[in-house]
């Protein structure tokens, strides 16, 4: 989650963003594509736009 944030497609990132918090709450069944996870993240970054990721409730993990 964390190279995804700092390595946006496209953009160059001047502000790294850490992930000072990150609680898993739970997943879904897994499905052949993989895992939708619910969680609770706090990011800090001097970019300000980092601090949407702090709004993001859920996210499905892919497997590869």
């Amino acid at each position: 989650m964390l190279y995804p944030m700092n390595h946006p497609t496209g953009v160059t990132n001047s502000d790294p963003i850490t992930i000072t918090t990150f609680k898993k709450e739970g997943c879904d069944n897994p499905t052949p594509r993989g895992y939708n996870c619910s969680f609770t993240v706090i990011v800090a970054s001097a970019n300000i736009g980092a601090s949407m990721y702090n709004n993001v409730p859920s996210a499905f993990f892919y497997l590869e």
